[in-house]
């Protein structure tokens, strides 16, 4: 009886630290928190890991800026998509012409985002030299391994 107490007792307090362990990762690191404070995180590595000047600095905030008020412009229509895939997944027949048509206006709204955020690219390449560039490449070089180098669930 003791015995089961104590595995019981045991498992509690291995499950409550690793409960506190994770919740503990999630705050900190570049992918958790909210977009500004990621936003925040990626312009301060990049101002140190490429000697970044205050007007380049400036002008990533002013990029960082104008691509997420675009993003905030297409959430409404986020919550209308939401609401027709409803439907669409309720109806007793699927509807595949009017899906055909949201998809081709999801694939052009999704096609403008891009557009704009290669011209607030190109803005800050623009003002990069060429050390900063070789800096940059050896920056993404390093994120290759962590982005295409990871164990996926399943991949052996």
């Amino acid at each position: 009886m003791n015995h089961k107490r104590f595995t019981l007792a045991a498992l509690t307090v291995i499950a409550g630290a690793a409960v506190l362990f994770l919740g503990a990762c999630r705050a900190h690191g570049p992918h958790h928190g909210t977009p500004g404070k990621q936003a925040e995180f990626i312009i301060g590595r990049l101002k140190n890991e490429l000697d970044l000047s205050q007007s380049q600095v400036d002008l990533l905030k002013d990029i960082q800026k104008q691509i997420t008020q675009k993003i905030a412009e297409n959430k409404p229509q986020w919550e209308q998509d939401f609401e027709f895939l409803k439907s669409q997944i309720l109806s007793d027949s699927l509807d595949t012409g009017r899906i055909e048509q949201y998809m081709d206006s999801r694939q052009t709204g999704q096609q403008e985002v891009r557009d704009f955020i290669l011209i607030q690219l190109k803005r800050f390449h623009d003002t990069l030299s060429t050390a900063q560039k070789q800096k940059l490449v050896a920056l993404l070089e390093e994120m290759k391994g962590l982005w295409y180098n990871r164990a996926w669930p399943g991949k052996s």
